[in-house]
C-alpha cells in the first residue's frame, strides 16, 4: 500500500511529536508498505534521518515550500494545504496525519485518511477545535 504521512513537524528534530512520526513511518515501512513523510521545509540539521533517528527501514522524506524557521500565522493554513497538494500530485492509497485542519480538508476532498489524535480536540488549539 502506498501511504503518505502529512505532518507540520520539523524533521529532523528531537521533539516528541517528530520522534513519534518518524518511528511510525519506520514501523509502517517495516510492514512492507511504501511510506512517504511529507513535511514543511523548516530549518533543521542537514543529517541522514537513518543516522539521526537510528532507523531500521527506509522511507521517503519530502520537504515542501520555501525554507521557514517555524510555522505561524497564515502558514498554519497555507502549509497544510501545500502538504495536501503534494500528496495529491504524488498519489497514494491512504494518508495519515496528526493535523486536524489537514483531516478536515481531506474529508471535504473525500480522501481516505486516518487522523491520529493524541489530545482532546478541545485542547488542541486548532481552528477546528474552536467551535467544539
Amino acid at each position: 500500500m502506498k501511504i503518505h504521512y502529512l505532518a507540520t513537524s520539523n524533521v529532523p528534530s528531537r521533539t516528541a511529536n517528530s520522534l513519534q512520526i518518524i518511528k511510525m513511518c519506520d514501523s509502517i515501512s517495516k510492514l512492507g508498505h511504501e511510506i512517504t513523510l511529507i513535511v514543511p521545509n523548516l530549518i533543521s540539521p542537514d543529517i541522514s534521518l537513518k543516522k539521526y533517528y537510528d532507523l531500521n527501514n527506509n522511507f521517503k522524506l519530502i520537504k515542501v515550500g520555501g525554507i521557514k524557521k517555524f510555522v505561524e500565522g497564515i502558514n498554519n493554513v497555507l502549509i497544510p494545504i501545500r502538504l495536501i497538494i503534494q500528496s495529491i500530485i504524488l498519489k497514494c492509497d491512504l494518508i495519515i496525519t496528526r493535523n486536524s485542519l489537514i483531516s478536515l480538508i481531506l474529508i471535504i476532498l473525500r480522501k481516505k485518511h486516518i487522523l491520529e489524535i493524541h489530545d482532546d480536540l478541545k485542547v488542541s488549539g486548532s481552528l477546528i477545535s474552536k467551535n467544539i
